[in-house]
Order: structure tokens, then sequence, then C-alpha cells
């Protein structure tokens, strides 16, 4: 958890000390299924220069990790990392709308409140 924290800060203020290791963030870290370093590397791929493939393969383990994870804070990020993506992606967007619609009737407040303002931000662009 530390180290994900750790790389999460260094990702956001530097992210071109990361961007040689995008490879190994979409292969060996996304393997570990534990929460913290989930969301921390949610939060990571939204900062980084992603390929078109990588692009595609950081979308499909969000996804996954949005129907497999049960952390709330797992959810809200790999949330925002989407609409981060889905901004200049209008397939990806239209697709997640539709689940940001699902979770804006979350039980969880943190979800419902997120999807809210990530709908709101992402209807910007459909304007």
């Amino acid at each position: 958890m530390r180290a994900g924290d750790a790389l999460e800060k260094v990702c956001r203020d530097r992210p071109e000390l990361l961007q040689p290791y995008v490879e190994r963030l979409l292969t060996k870290v996304s393997e570990v299924r534990q929460p913290s370093v989930q969301w921390h590397l949610a939060q990571m791929l939204g900062g980084l220069a992603l390929r078109p493939g990588q692009r595609a393969r950081a979308v499909r383990l969000l996804k996954r990790t949005l129907d497999e994870s049960t952390d709330w804070i797992v959810t809200n990020y790999a949330l925002e990392t989407l609409a981060t993506l889905a901004a200049k992606d209008r397939v990806l967007r239209r697709n997640l709308i539709g689940r940001l619609q699902r979770y804006r009737r979350e039980k969880r407040k943190s979800i419902a409140r997120r999807a809210e303002r990530l709908l709101a931000r992402l209807r910007v662009f459909d304007e």
C-alpha cells in the first residue's frame, strides 16, 4: 500500500518518471487484488500517456475492477479514471454514462455522489 501510494504521488507530480513502466503496471501490478493497490493503479492510469493498445487494456482492467471489487474506494477511483479516459472517447463515454446512471442509485453515498458528478462532467462533451 505504501509503495502504491508513493508511486501514485510521483505519477501525479512527475508522470514521465512512470511512463517507462506502463506495461508493468498493466500486467504485473494489475494482477494484485489488494484494494489499495487497485485504487492507486486506477489513479496512475488516469495520469499516464497511454498508447491505443494500452488504453484499451486499461479500460478493460478498470471495467473488470468495477465488476469484481466491493471496495468503495476502488470503485470511486476506477469510475474517475474511466471518466478521464472517456473524455476523449465517445464510445467509452456512452458505455460509461449507462454504468454511471446505475451507480448514482448506489446505496454507498460516496459512489452515488461521484457518479452524479461524473455524469455531469461527461455530458458536457456530448453537448
